[in-house]
């Protein structure tokens, strides 16, 4: 993901299913002026501004996809295998 981020940009984490030690250039950290950050709770002004920006169609949330339970396999293999990008969904 760092080297898709633009100068300037933002990255945040919060969680870690890969393993909490990770590396890279830190050169892209510097030289690109971008900024990482870690979030385990949130205000809860900060999650209605982030479902207002959805909602408006200002953000557009990255999912794996959205299963149907019978799809539950296929997300779960997705998880353990950690080859995917956005959140696993699934719609009852």
């Amino acid at each position: 993901m760092i080297g898709a981020m633009c100068t300037g940009g933002r990255y945040a984490s919060s969680g870690a299913i890969a393993g909490p030690e990770v590396s890279f250039n830190l050169r892209h950290l510097v030289y690109r002026d971008l900024e990482f950050h870690g979030s385990t709770c949130t205000p809860a002004e900060v999650f209605h501004d982030v479902v207002r920006y959805i909602e408006a169609g200002d953000v557009r949330p990255r999912t794996f996809g959205n299963l149907s339970p019978r799809g539950i396999g296929a997300g779960t293999a997705a998880f353990l295998e950690k080859n995917y990008i956005g959140k696993i969904v699934i719609e009852i």
